[in-house]
């Protein structure tokens, strides 16, 4: 459980980052990554910083390998679901230096 006054570093990503710590802290060397028991944690903050004027919010990690395996298999980027990855893919398909560099890669 953590309280903040603060809205600085309020939102989601630390609600994640303090569950990531649980998880490591709970996980010994040599333990099995399926032994992490379920955690929850209490994130109270004293203004609303998600915004959308809610008392409570669930935020969920979870694996999308979906979009992901999609996006791997797309010879276009614009097809893309997650623009980060289809930035890369721009710069190595259809920039200049990026294709340059591909193929020296490529060479080697």
């Amino acid at each position: 459980m953590e309280i903040q006054r603060s809205d600085a570093d309020a939102g989601a990503k630390r609600a994640w980052h303090n569950s990531s710590l649980l998880d490591a802290h709970i996980l010994k060397p040599g333990n099995d990554t399926e032994d992490i028991p379920d955690s929850y944690v209490i994130f109270i903050t004293e203004n609303n910083v998600i915004g959308k004027n809610q008392a409570t919010y669930h935020i969920q990690r979870y694996v999308e390998t979906g979009k992901l395996m999609h996006d791997f298999s797309c010879t276009n980027p614009d097809d893309m679901n997650y623009e980060a990855l289809a930035k890369k893919a721009r710069y190595f398909k259809q920039d200049e230096k990026g294709v340059a560099a591909m193929c020296k890669i490529m060479e080697v």
